[in-house]
């Protein structure tokens, strides 16, 4: 049994939390967008009709997401604009609470929750810089970095 047990410790990914951690990660964001049109016509029996036709398209964008983790683990994402549908939850000032956050030496997973529906799943590969997010309707791939510190002097 004790084998086990030690075989499990050291099979396990390790959490990391030396030090916080400020991120900016810059890419593509492909979500869809609904759109209604609305057109009027005259019937065959002379009055005005009006028809609406919805559609859903395809966007590309670049976009930016931040994200922070603290020493002990806990941390918070600030996603683009378009990601944040009109009923979300949880966020205060354009940041929302990370949930599940493992950080190991080799990658960062986590997740966060727009609303009950949408909960992006997110993986960053810390040897890489690549981050990859995928949520209801939405998916950001890109480049992350460390963000500047606070306490550096202006570039201008």
């Amino acid at each position: 049994m004790r084998l086990i047990l030690v075989a499990a410790a050291i099979l396990a990914p390790t959490a990391v939390f030396a030090a916080p951690l400020s991120l900016v990660c810059r890419g593509e964001a492909r979500y869809v967008e609904d759109e209604s049109t609305t057109g009027y016509t005259t019937g065959a029996d002379g009055y005005p009709k009006t028809a609406t036709y919805d559609s859903a398209r395809n966007v590309r964008s670049p976009e930016r997401f931040r994200f922070e983790i603290d020493e002990a683990g806990s941390g918070r994402v600030k996603p683009p604009r378009v990601q944040i549908p009109l009923l979300k939850s949880g966020g205060r000032d354009g940041w929302w609470t990370l949930a599940s956050v493992a950080v190991t030496d080799t990658e960062i997973r986590a997740q966060y929750a727009l609303n009950p529906f949408n909960k992006p799943r997110v993986q960053i590969d810390r040897r890489t810089g690549e981050v990859e997010i995928v949520g209801f309707r939405f998916t950001f791939a890109g480049m992350c970095e460390t963000a500047p510190d606070e306490t550096a002097p202006r570039k201008f």
